[in-house]
């Protein structure tokens, strides 16, 4: 892939690390943005799980999702570590025959269970210790993915939309 194909994970990792939401912004799919945190663990006791779509004008600037007597879903939390890198320093893997989150799933994840998305999680590399990477999922996806286990880490995946990569969806899963 060429340079400007990774614009939007170099946007994105930017704006995280100077907190400018007009860089995230300008990286968000038409469609919105589908940001989801699911517990795997905890069976309601460490929160609740969060399956919501933003659209752009709905993305707040301080990168921080409400959720009613929680604490806000975090932006620059999620992906301290990316910031911390820069995009020059995150290691690439290329999975060219790799499916993940087929276009139809992204339109059912209200309805994928937990369980499902981890499953669907785990099928990319993890680093175990929250070291960011870049998958490169054939010409479709991008993912910046900081992991823990296979149940356990942050993903942002990226999408082809007329040759331009965009924000799509936003995965926490603890």
């Amino acid at each position: 892939m060429d340079e400007e194909s990774f614009r939007a994970v170099e946007n994105f990792i930017s704006a995280l690390k100077n907190k400018n939401a007009s860089e995230i912004k300008d990286n968000i799919s038409s469609s919105g943005i589908i940001v989801i945190r699911n517990f795997s663990s905890g069976f309601g006791n460490r929160g609740k799980d969060v399956r919501n779509k933003y659209l752009f004008a709905e993305i707040p600037d301080n990168f921080q999702f409400e959720v009613a007597d929680e604490t806000p879903i975090d932006l620059c939390y999620l992906f301290q570590k990316a910031a911390e890198y820069g995009l020059d320093e995150i290691p690439v893997l290329n999975l060219d025959e790799f499916s993940f989150f087929k276009d139809s799933d992204v339109f059912d994840l209200q309805e994928i269970s937990t369980y499902n998305l981890i499953d669907k999680c785990s099928m990319l590399p993890n680093s175990l210790d929250g070291t960011p990477q870049i998958f490169v999922i054939g010409s479709k996806k991008i993912v910046l993915a900081e992991t823990y286990s296979e149940f356990d880490g942050t993903w942002a995946i990226f999408e082809n939309e007329g040759g331009k990569y965009y924000l799509k969806i936003v995965l926490n899963i603890r």
